[in-house]
């Protein structure tokens, strides 16, 4: 699927939702005023009924209306917020325990593997993985954006399906998190308690007349709490209408993506049959399971009526949409047994075709499979993967080699490593200033500086972004005050430092209670001066001299178009660069509609490859600038 057009169908998803919501609320308003009045027709002196609407102040109804919108909204907003730390905070209010690498078990780290090598060649981070104590097969993936998302999975799904069964779920995972559904999940979940908290007031109410009924007044109370209570019910119930019927269609856009990621539908298609043929199936026991029932990969919880109420399709259906030739039969047998690590196997081939030759069509493709990689793309990952140095590849998987790896790459972004002086400048602050432990990682990191190509600097940024995760927040503001003073003791030209430092940012922040970057709806064509400065930096960092001049060329006439300005505008001077300037315009270019993104990532990559060549290092470049904007594109070859 396109990716930018799924984006566009999930926003105008949630603009559906709003709308539901907004009339579900105003059929609210209309009924409690109508509840009220008969209640105050109980609670008069003669408890002869309700009174003439003339004789009520208007200004009791427009209170009440004011009341219901606050406590719906006031409800919905709280319980986002209790959300506000992504998908970590889902995952830990069902019991979830993070996955660490190392762990001794074959089967946790044989996860931890799949989903970094999705993660990879998606260019995401690689989302946390947390496990829950059930027999069941399910996942789920939570959060805000791939910035915030992990992924959950039950004990069962890791010990009862293969290893091409879980890359099946696990795709269908990372579908949710790049197509836009995780947020959109997220606001189901608040939306529906904002509803809910108009039945637990009424309870209450109940409750409160229960202890106390000597006032003339108890039957109307009694009346409000209960109309109250029928009111919220009916209000989660059709709630829960919209949220399975949203549900279920993205599950079959999930499965298809699955299909594409892996290039195989008997991964999945396997996972839905042993859930089917599972004594355990897919049912979770844990009593949270209800509440994010939309998000998980099969049918989570049991429901009274299954047609209206399942959040999935039936598995029958699944099925059949992968494989129209399915026998009916349900895989009974157990999976197969992990044989050895995964980590110590060897690389796959390299089967991917490469060529000099036909750049521009290569850069169209690839914005096609922006957020829908393919096998391809998968099996690259496994080899980017596989050949990382251990020493880096180990720091990445836990906090102290992290911000250590961190603190190297901003020391050793430039394209001859640190310059010596600089450096010294830097190892020392850190001397000083890095936490415990953390210093002398970054010394053995630099020791085995030869090992490191340029080429795996950003799937060791997404791999650490998981480890990091893990910091306290005091350890994170300690770590972000050191990165900046990485960068500014960094010599004046020191690009890429700045575009890594942005980047990791980018990604934190929200996970430690930063604001979350969403698309916006600016234009293309108010964003002349930061095309300009981004562009002239993707220039100088992929050619030398006089070639960067041309390269600036080659993209402005790309958005000649939309940009003619730009078409006659002189690449900038990496002396007229500076890290505000840049980091500015990468923060702007973040605010653009999804379809310029798309139109000014298509002139960076005429700017990179205007040589008619396209090195490794500018692939990483432009993978590298496509994370920045929120759109994961794979490698161009």
């Amino acid at each position: 699927m396109d990716f930018f057009r799924a984006q566009d169908i999930a926003r105008r998803k949630t603009g559906r939702l709003v709308l539901l919501f907004v009339l579900a609320v105003i059929s609210l308003i209309i009924i409690t005023n109508v509840l009220v009045l008969l209640t105050l027709g109980l609670a008069s002196a003669d408890g002869s009924g309700a009174p003439m609407l003339t004789e009520i102040n208007p200004g009791v109804f427009v209170a009440i209306s004011v009341a219901v919108v606050a406590v719906v909204g006031f409800g919905s907003l709280y319980k986002m917020a209790s959300l506000r730390g992504g998908g970590a905070r889902v995952a830990e209010s069902l019991g979830g325990r993070l996955l660490v690498s190392g762990s001794g078990d074959i089967h946790e780290q044989r996860v931890l593997n799949v989903v970094e090598e999705m993660a990879i060649a998606s260019s995401t981070p690689v989302p946390p993985v947390y496990l829950l104590d059930e027999d069941a097969i399910n996942a789920f993936a939570a959060g805000f954006s791939p910035s915030d998302a992990v992924i959950g999975v039950t004990r069962g799904t890791i010990v009862k399906l293969s290893r091409e069964e879980l890359q099946g779920v696990i795709a269908h995972e990372f579908s949710h998190i790049l197509h836009g559904d995780m947020r959109l999940n997220i606001r189901l979940i608040g939306l529906l308690h904002g509803i809910l908290i108009l039945g637990l007031m009424g309870y209450y109410l109940m409750r409160t007349a229960g202890i106390s009924r000597r006032g003339k007044n108890g039957n109307g109370i009694v009346f409000l709490g209960l109309g109250l209570i029928i009111i919220g019910a009916a209000g989660t119930f059709f709630g829960n209408l919209i949220k399975s019927a949203v549900s279920r269609q993205r599950e079959f856009l999930a499965d298809a993506s699955a299909v594409q990621f892996t290039r195989s539908a008997d991964g999945i298609a396997g996972a839905l049959k042993r859930i089917g043929g599972d004594t355990a199936g897919s049912q979770l026991n844990n009593p949270g399971a209800r509440e994010i029932s939309h998000a998980l990969f099969s049918q989570g919880v049991h429901t009274s009526f299954a047609a209206l109420f399942a959040t999935h399709p039936p598995l029958e259906q699944r099925i059949r949409r992968l494989q129209p030739q399915w026998d009916g039969e349900y895989a009974e047998s157990p999976a197969p047994a992990v044989a050895a690590r995964e980590s110590g196997s060897a690389p796959p081939p390299d089967t991917r075709q490469r060529s000099d030759v036909a750049l521009g069509v290569a850069a169209i493709a690839a914005m096609q499979r922006a957020g829908a990689p393919d096998s391809a793309d998968l099996q690259e990952a496994s080899r980017i993967r596989q050949q990382l140095a251990p020493v880096f590849l180990q720091a990445a998987h836990e906090p102290h080699g992290a911000r250590a790896l961190m603190y190297f790459l901003l020391i050793n972004a430039g394209p001859d490593g640190a310059v010596a002086g600089r450096a010294a400048a830097q190892y020392e602050y850190l001397a000083h200033h890095a936490d415990a432990g953390v210093y002398q990682e970054l010394i053995i990191l630099n020791e085995n500086c030869h090992l490191l190509a340029a080429t795996d600097r950003l799937a060791l940024i997404n791999i650490a972004l998981s480890a990091l995760h893990q910091l306290s927040l005091a350890q994170y503001h300690m770590f972000e005050k050191n990165m900046l003073a990485v960068v500014q003791l960094s010599p004046e030209n020191s690009l890429m430092a700045w575009v890594y430092h942005f980047l990791i940012l980018k990604h934190l922040r929200p996970v430690f209670g930063g604001s979350v970057s969403r698309t916006g709806k600016r234009r293309l064509e108010g964003c002349a001066a930061a095309c300009q400065i981004s562009l002239s930096a993707l220039a100088h960092l992929g050619q030398q001299g006089e070639a960067a001049a041309i390269a600036f060329s080659a993209a402005g006439n790309q958005l000649q178009e939309r940009l003619p300005e730009l078409a006659e505008a002189q690449l900038m001077a990496v002396s007229d660069l500076d890290r505000h300037i840049l980091q500015d315009s990468l923060a702007e270019l973040q605010q653009l509609d999804l379809r310029d993104k798309q139109a000014f990532l298509l002139a960076a990559t005429a700017c990179i490859q205007s040589d008619g060549k396209l090195t490794a290092a500018e692939q990483a470049l432009f993978q590298t600038w496509a994370e920045i904007l929120d759109c994961p594109t794979p490698a161009l070859f």
